[in-house]
């Protein structure tokens, strides 16, 4: 398995692979994780494009009540 790095981005930040936080993920699920990324990749960035708006909704209500967005 490759190396991945952990980072918590906004939910609207743009890399898939950058926002998971790959060092607490339950070891079987990274192959799965990694192989729905490959196929669903384009459907998800194009939902980023139109769900930004609903995206930085939810950040705004998070922050609001101090959770987290991860």
């Amino acid at each position: 398995m490759l190396q991945a790095e952990a980072q918590t981005k906004p939910l609207s930040d743009t890399g898939f692979k950058k926002n998971i936080a790959w060092d607490e993920l339950n070891p079987r699920a990274i192959g799965f994780v990694k192989d729905y990324l490959a196929v669903h990749q384009e459907r998800l960035m194009k939902m980023k494009t139109w769900g930004a708006p609903y995206f930085l909704a939810i950040e705004k209500i998070l922050n609001r009540y101090h959770l987290p967005p991860t």
